[in-house]
């Protein structure tokens, strides 16, 4: 409570940090401000032209006929 993380280890090593919760609520905003949002992540990533091309010309599906009268 007096603010500072506790660190708990396990065999040595360490596992996981026990903060106050008004610290962890300071982190999960502070990493939320950060984080992008999905429009963003998408429009972030590589745009490969060659690949747009290739989806373009696919050929179409020849559509089945399906008799629903029964």
């Amino acid at each position: 409570m007096r603010g500072d993380a506790q660190l708990v280890t396990r065999r040595g090593k360490p596992v996981v940090v026990i903060v106050a919760a008004v610290e962890f609520e300071r982190l999960a905003r502070n990493d939320r401000a950060v984080a992008p949002g999905l429009v963003e992540f998408l429009r972030s990533m590589p745009y490969d032209e060659g690949h747009a091309k290739a989806l373009e010309v696919r050929p179409k599906a020849r559509l089945r006929d399906v008799d629903l009268s029964s």
